[in-house]
């Protein structure tokens, strides 16, 4: 009988390890560590997997291999919150957030590399590991729910000034994720184990996987914990007088919006500075007064700052990067579309609320030097 969860699951853990690479290609450190934590969710998604169709009784080096991700999950996540903040240099004491990891990484040195006859053994003593399994069990979940606590902390009071909601939303997300875990062992020890019980942790996980996807493929700087200045569609009650016999309806309207958002996210039309609505609009497939509409009602911007807005995030990505430390400023906007320095000047500071110098020294004034 076809197991359709195991398929399901089975994709999920693809899908997640694809969005790993992804996220290391676009070679932004912090989103390293967001790459690591996705790629541990998948890889435990994956063995779960492997449970279910009964390949431990095949394959016995299988048995035991995602038993200390979990130790990792935290730290990893914690890490990449903290690096969206001021603070963007990860410390090297921070590796004591891996020592319990590494320390049962160890203790099970010696199963991972017996024979296969001694992990099938050992797996069928249901008695050899009671105690063992036990403290591991509630030392992870106790794990999990502190850096879940420790996460919202630090995106609560210890980020940056402009805080991102992606960010609160993904702490929303985790903390969900360790009761869902601690409630699957107060199942499993307070009642009797079910399969389906192993579905609620890894649904939990395969869920995390799809929204930072979504969240990845639509608001990319969400993810580096910048918040964007684009507001969320709205539905105008009163249209103005100029668009009053429009025959753009507010659902068609939200929908164009959402795939104009997408045409800059992922072809970056606004790098020319010679840009124009009317090219944008042909590459939509509408009219540039469709276009002007969608922007001036539901963007809430009009089609300079609405362009100009990408642009100013395009160099803000760089001030922050330690790579691009020693590249001037004004060739930065240059490449991001703009013309003028008094231009880019002045939307960035509607936009960030600082000058450009500013804004670097505010990220990188520890890498700078002296005399920068």
């Amino acid at each position: 009988m076809i197991n359709y969860w195991a398929i399901f699951f089975l994709i999920a853990a693809g899908q997640g390890l694809f969005l790993s690479l992804l996220l290391i290609l676009r070679n932004v450190s912090k989103n390293k560590f967001l790459a690591l934590f996705i790629s541990l969710f998948s890889l435990t998604i994956g063995h779960y997997v492997t449970f279910w169709m009964g390949l431990f009784s095949k394959y016995p080096h299988l048995i035991g291999l995602s038993a200390t991700l979990p130790w990792l999950f935290g730290p990893t996540l914690y890490l990449y919150v903290k690096q969206t903040g001021r603070q963007l240099k990860v410390k090297r004491s921070s590796v004591l957030h891996f020592a319990v990891f590494f320390l049962h990484f160890l203790y099970l040195t010696p199963f991972y590399t017996s024979s296969a006859a001694n992990k099938l053994t050992k797996a069928q003593d249901s008695t050899l590991y009671s105690t063992y399994q036990l403290i591991i069990n509630w030392g992870q979940t106790i794990s999990l729910l502190f850096y879940a606590a420790l996460i919202l902390y630090t995106v609560l009071y210890r980020g940056s000034n402009n805080r991102s909601k992606s960010l609160l939303y993904m702490s929303g997300l985790f903390i969900a994720f360790s009761v869902s875990h601690a409630s699957y062992y107060v199942m499993v020890y307070g009642f009797h184990y079910v399969q389906i019980y192993d579905y609620y942790i890894s649904a939990s996980m395969a869920f995390f996987i799809y929204w930072v996807g979504y969240i990845g493929f639509l608001k990319p700087e969400a993810l580096n914990g910048e918040t964007t200045t684009h507001q969320a569609a709205t539905l105008p009650t009163n249209k103005p007088a100029k668009y009053a016999h429009s025959a753009l309806n507010d659902l068609y309207a939200t929908q164009l919006l959402d795939q104009l958002k997408q045409l800059m996210h992922t072809e970056k039309p606004y790098l020319n500075p010679e840009l124009k609505m009317k090219e944008i609009a042909d590459k939509m497939g509408i009219s540039g007064h469709h276009l002007s509409q969608i922007l001036n009602e539901y963007a809430q911007q009009n089609y300079a700052d609405f362009v100009n807005s990408y642009r100013v995030n395009e160099v803000r990505q760089k001030l922050r990067n330690p790579r691009y430390a020693q590249e001037k400023i004004i060739a930065m906007a240059y490449d991001a579309g703009f013309n003028t320095k008094a231009s880019f000047n002045a939307h960035f500071k509607k936009q960030t609320g600082l000058s450009p110098s500013a804004y670097k020294q505010q990220f990188l004034g520890e890498t700078l030097p002296k005399n920068s």
